[in-house]
């Protein structure tokens, strides 16, 4: 918790433990994170077969191994 509260420049770890305290809080945040970043959830039919496509190539394509792969799927 020290970690996370110092990247977050949280001085009293007291508020810290308010953030659980509303329910809704960690679900507002995960969707203003998503909106920022631009990330899509997985379930999304297009980018799942998207993904699938790129993968799929890249494994017939080249030699690169499964940790190359699920770096590329993350990235």
């Amino acid at each position: 918790m020290r970690y996370v509260a110092n990247q977050l420049s949280i001085i009293y770890m007291a508020d810290l433990s308010k953030y659980t305290a509303r329910r809704t809080t960690r679900h507002e945040h995960a969707r203003e994170i998503k909106q920022f970043y631009g990330y899509r959830d997985f379930d999304d039919q297009a980018m799942h077969f998207q993904l699938l496509r790129c993968l799929y190539t890249r494994v017939w394509l080249s030699d690169e191994g499964p940790s190359m792969l699920f770096d590329l799927a993350t990235a």
